[in-house]
């Protein structure tokens, strides 16, 4: 018999798939250090395509494995975000919503409790999509430092999304598959008053870090240039059919799932106006591909990871008692930075399903899967749209270091309130 060489014992081995993953974390984590290294999303794809070729996920697997309800609703959402900003109506939008705002301070509390609050109502992704370019063109204009500013968002759009149905993808999988007859009194009744608790811990430890930094800093709003009034039509109509579907979604939710409207469908209808009216070919080439890229890999890589069998197996052999509450909020928190949230979701709702199912395990999914953002970068879709959309502009966000180093003892504190509160 022909032994192995070692590149094929390479491609045997159990577990390559997680190995790879790690290998890209590793190198997005290292891209701080060593300049010329590839951008997150290149990382990203070039693992999903490392484990086609290694045989961890076959091709058709690997396409089926793409979550396409994501990708087009981000890229409906990603053409109207561009288009707000063609027009010069973010501007507008940004200084309706940051205008209020005189001090640094004040600013740093404003972008937690409108970035807790827009999350909840437009999805952490949606409003991460909308609200980077106008913090970064606040933060230039008035030669503030962005960081603080941004993981301030990306906390607070990942601890304002845990109470609500909507808040997230992986919330509305739990609302509509799992045995809850009122969704929204349930995540509110037993998720509004930990996640305001949460917020204000987000504040306070984002105050010990900057606060000395960003003291006696005065804000002027940014003077909006002029703007094109026919594509701003355009951005207006599909603002509007943007919240009219997320709208309707939450009335066939309240209504106990009559039918289902996909986000997809969403955010391409709010995407339609500037996509078949506008002309504009400028809007999709500047548009934010390369975070449409990282997902495709993402999606790719991480259920190679699940296929592969390493965290079934490790779950086996420790024993853990997977419905217990506590167990819950922390395996969904440890994994949801291994593999995505929904598909994570998918794959323990029916784990809660094999024996009495409380709504007290449900929320504990919800905001373990969804609190896991604030751990780290790779938490929370939202994180890495902040990141890539603030590269794009030519800004940096945050280190992975940096946002680790404080989300870290903040998420471990968010997810003990939430258990906590729970149990």
């Amino acid at each position: 018999m022909r032994s192995l060489s070692g590149f094929d014992r390479l491609l045997q081995m159990p577990g390559l798939a997680l190995v790879i993953l790690i290998l890209v974390f590793l190198a997005i984590f290292l891209r701080g250090f060593i300049p010329g290294l590839p951008s997150i999303s290149v990382l990203m794809a070039l693992g999903a395509v490392l484990v086609i070729v290694s045989g961890e996920i076959s091709l058709f697997n690997a396409f089926k494995a793409i979550n396409l309800d994501v990708i087009l609703y981000l890229f409906g959402v990603f053409v109207l975000s561009q288009a707000l900003e063609d027009s010069g109506t973010l501007a507008q939008l940004g200084t309706f919503v940051w205008g209020r705002a005189q001090t640094a301070s004040l600013l740093l509390v404003l972008v937690v409790v409108v970035g807790g609050l827009s999350a909840s109502l437009l999805t952490n992704d949606t409003a991460a999509i909308l609200g980077v370019p106008l913090l970064l063109a606040l933060t230039t204009h008035n030669q503030l430092p962005s960081q603080p500013f941004l993981l301030a968002f990306a906390y607070a759009l990942s601890i304002g999304s845990v109470m609500s149905p909507i808040g997230n993808p992986q919330n509305l999988l739990i609302a509509t598959q799992g045995d809850l007859n009122r969704p929204f009194e349930t995540f509110l009744g037993g998720l509004f008053w930990p996640t305001l608790l949460c917020l204000g811990l987000v504040l306070l430890v984002l105050w010990i870090r900057f606060g000395r930094q960003l003291a006696n800093h005065r804000v002027i709003p940014v003077t909006t240039g002029p703007v094109d009034r026919a594509l701003s039509r355009l951005c207006w109509a599909g603002l509007a059919l943007l919240l009219l579907g997320i709208g309707l979604k939450l009335v066939l939710i309240r209504a106990g799932g009559l039918f289902d409207l996909p986000f997809a469908v969403i955010g391409l209808i709010a995407g339609a106006p500037v996509l078949l009216l506008s002309r504009r070919l400028s809007t999709l080439q500047r548009m934010d591909w390369s975070t449409l890229l990282f997902f495709v890999g993402l999606f790719v890589l991480t259920q190679a990871v699940w296929n592969s069998g390493v965290f079934q197996s490790l779950l086996e052999r420790t024993h853990v008692d997977v419905r217990g509450i506590p167990q819950i909020v922390l395996i969904s928190s440890v994994v949801s930075q291994l593999m995505s949230n929904v598909p994570l979701v998918e794959l323990y709702l029916p784990l809660l399903n094999q024996g009495p199912e409380s709504p007290a395990q449900l929320l504990a999914l919800a905001s373990g899967s969804t609190a896991a953002g604030t751990l780290s970068v790779f938490g929370a879709a939202s994180n890495i749209i902040i990141l890539q959309s603030a590269e794009q502009r030519g800004s940096k966000a945050f280190s992975i270091i940096e946002f680790t180093l404080i989300g870290l003892p903040l998420g471990l504190a968010c997810l003990a309130v939430y258990g906590l509160w729970l149990v």
